[in-house]
């Protein structure tokens, strides 16, 4: 603490010096015009920056977000099709992953068309 007083004193002392000989000029604390100005092209030139980084993040997120979608159960049951026919799988436990997973795809199918149903306006029926 002792240490940055010492500093802090000095720095203050070379100030004055250096006012008292005139080797540094006062500063004015009034902004003209052109300094104004530049001000605001900078801070709009930092905004629009600011926009199209954020733009072109959300799109590289964006774009990662969509290759990376899972699988889909036909793709599984393709998969196991292989491991069956390379041998790692037997044809016992094929036909039971085959079953669960064709009455998941049959779930799936009938959950989308329902709701495909659903979205659709009312049909007016004149009595």
């Amino acid at each position: 603490m002792k240490t940055l007083l010492l500093f802090s004193e000095s720095y203050y002392y070379a100030i004055l010096l250096a006012q008292r000989t005139g080797t540094v000029k006062k500063t004015t604390s009034t902004l003209d015009f052109g300094t104004v100005v530049a001000l605001i092209i900078g801070f709009t030139i930092v905004i629009a920056v600011g926009f199209v980084a954020y733009y072109a993040i959300s799109k590289i997120r964006k774009s990662a977000v969509d290759e990376e979608q899972p699988p889909t159960l036909s793709e599984h049951l393709s998969k196991f099709q292989e491991a069956r026919d390379d041998g790692s799988m037997t044809a016992g436990e094929y036909a039971a992953v085959k079953s669960h997973l064709s009455r998941e795809i049959m779930r799936e199918t009938k959950q989308s068309r329902i709701s495909a149903n659903n979205d659709d306006p009312p049909i007016f029926h004149p009595q």
